[in-house]
């Protein structure tokens, strides 16, 4: 844990996990909107069984959006679909399955307008789970990511940059990336600059993430 931690204050990361955060980010954050679906139909006395369609149609909506932003489309969406039900002629579980079709609606009215959409914060009362902890405040070093749209998230700095730190022998690169990263016994002869980026690293031309990009 110890070395882990080293890892997530200091770097640098190991290869794989630059293929692998965002798509952890968007998972997470999934997760998140979908409960917070789950809970403001509570506060309504709505309930709706969530499927493909449902996480479709909130993935569509992160993609341009942050989660606060989402969270104030689903406020209103619920808000709407209460009100829906209690004007009569409709069941509960009509009222609560129509709020995915006010979530898309109102996502795709915001994009076709290019409206700056107000972006809720974090409620007490649905704190992020322990994973959504480790990987937003230590991992990414993302104190808030409430305001952060997916496709706008960077990794922080130092999971590139710090190219003398060591990386624990869980998270370590395999043999073969190793090897052609540096000798068994590097020297300091053989750190040298990144000729994109400025980053020192074991070996000449371009490191890896320059040369992958």
């Amino acid at each position: 844990m110890n070395e882990l931690n080293e890892v997530f204050r200091e770097g640098p990361w190991p290869t794989h996990w630059h293929r692998q955060w965002r798509g952890l980010w968007d998972e997470l954050t999934l997760s998140y909107v979908s409960t917070y679906l789950d809970m403001k139909l509570g506060e309504h006395n709505l309930e709706m069984k969530q499927g493909d369609g449902t996480r479709t149609a909130l993935s569509d909506a992160l993609a341009t959006f942050s989660v606060g932003q989402v969270f104030n489309f689903i406020y209103r969406a619920t808000k709407d679909s209460a009100a829906y039900y209690q004007r009569g002629g409709v069941t509960k579980r009509q009222a609560a399955n129509s709020t995915v079709g006010r979530i898309s609606a109102a996502a795709d009215r915001a994009r076709a307008n290019e409206w700056e959409v107000k972006s809720f914060g974090r409620p007490w009362t649905l704190p992020l789970s322990a994973i959504g902890e480790t990987f937003f405040n230590k991992v990414m070093w993302q104190a808030d990511m409430m305001p952060v749209v997916s496709r706008d998230a960077v990794v922080p700095q130092h999971a590139v940059s710090a190219a003398s730190a060591t990386v624990p022998q869980q998270v370590q690169n395999s043999p073969s990336e190793v090897g052609a990263e540096r000798s068994a016994d590097p020297s300091d002869d053989d750190i040298n600059d990144c000729t994109n980026c400025g980053d020192r690293f074991y070996g000449e031309g371009l490191c890896k993430e320059c040369a992958a990009v």
